[in-house]
């Protein structure tokens, strides 16, 4: 794919986004700003959620199913189950992904090898295209995310987990809610302080997405009012929301509102760069990526300790297991016999963790609230 083209999707998506900001503003929009009901946009044949740029567009399709499928995908699900499935005549999705190439010589053909003797790589992206469960007739509907957790229980832990696993300080109390870059702590108002008590757990997501800023490299140093400082905080409030959307939290009116008030301040750099979505969500998409593995990694560690509680195991049947835990499982599904083999207490802990269920308790979410 061109980079013309690629640009003109990516504007397509801003000038798509544009519009529901100003519904959104003007009152005139009642659906979520993440109307997919299973989630964030994910490989229906994997159960893998998008990545990165992906997460932007499609989102920005604006199906409410969250599956996505390529041709040969679609076509193995008719060889395996007899589905009669039909997608012909629908306009399908552009998506990537990035794969290691060996480096060669363009005369010889041969692998360009580094000075330590390893083989010289580069990353390349791969194009594909993928259409919404909602394009193939025949496909069953999408099941809804069952969340048997609490919201508030899963920001919670997910607190702990930062702090574990990232090292994260939180200081609770004061007047103001801020990730300090050079302390990498995050200081935070009582909970009493809050106009609720989602308030204060969302609050805790956003200084979270801030919190993954220096590990993913986002530039950290931009002062109030300069263009670095509103993009981190886009960065964070769409974290936030994707974060709120994968962990089954409702929303309220006074949510609605802190939205529209940071919808309002990006809405002029999105006009003035309307490819500023796809690189904001981008990286919101990174961030609440690597949270969100802390999370699991947390979680499962617990488990594999045998001192997890039911709740926090719950927690992580809602939100799956660790992507290291898939890999494994797949391994073991594909080749076997060259795979140590599961213990049979593990194959049954490993089976009932990796259901990942797809209900959500939450009827209709106003655009983009906290």
């Amino acid at each position: 794919m061109e980079k013309e083209e690629i640009s003109k999707i990516h504007e397509e998506v801003g000038t798509k986004f544009l519009e529901l900001v100003d519904k959104a503003i003007a009152g005139e929009w009642e659906r979520p700003w993440l109307p997919l009901k299973g989630g964030l946009p994910r490989n229906g044949h994997t159960n893998e959620n998008y990545q990165g740029e992906n997460t932007a567009v499609l989102i920005a399709a604006g199906y409410s199913d969250s599956r996505f499928y390529t041709h040969r995908q679609l076509k193995k699900i008719v060889e395996e189950t007899g589905l009669t499935l039909d997608w012909r005549g629908q306009t399908g999705y552009p998506a990537f992904k990035v794969l290691k190439v060996g480096a060669r010589n363009k005369q010889t053909g041969e692998q360009l090898m580094n000075d330590d003797g390893t083989p010289k790589m580069f990353m390349v992206r791969k194009y594909f295209t993928v259409f919404n469960a909602e394009q193939v007739k025949g496909l069953p509907p999408e099941e809804e995310r069952v969340f048997k957790h609490e919201p508030i229980f899963a920001v919670e832990q997910m607190r702990k987990a930062v702090e574990a696993r990232m090292g994260i300080k939180f200081i609770d109390g004061g007047d103001m809610a801020c990730f300090i870059p050079s302390k990498n702590e995050i200081r935070l108002p009582h909970v009493e302080q809050f106009k609720s008590a989602m308030g204060h757990a969302l609050t805790t997501l956003h200084e979270i997405a801030h919190a993954t800023g220096p590990v993913l490299e986002r530039p950290m140093d931009g002062k109030f009012g300069t263009e670095t400082y509103a993009k981190e905080e886009f960065v964070a409030e769409t974290s936030t929301v994707l974060a709120a959307r994968e962990l089954g939290m409702p929303t309220d009116d006074y949510q609605h509102d802190m939205h529209i008030s940071y919808l309002q301040s990006w809405k002029k750099a999105i006009v003035n760069d309307k490819s500023y979505v796809v690189k904001t969500i981008a990286e919101a998409s990174r961030a609440i990526n690597y949270a969100m593995e802390h999370l699991r990694e947390f979680l499962y560690g617990l488990n594999e300790q045998h001192i997890a509680t039911p709740e926090q195991n719950d927690l992580l049947e809602s939100i799956g297991i660790p992507k290291r835990i898939q890999k494994q499982i797949q391994a073991q599904t594909v080749d076997p016999e060259q795979q140590a083999a599961p213990s049979k207490k593990q194959k049954v802990e490993l089976t009932a963790l990796s259901k990942k269920s797809r209900t959500s308790k939450q009827e209709k979410q106003p655009v983009m609230s906290m």
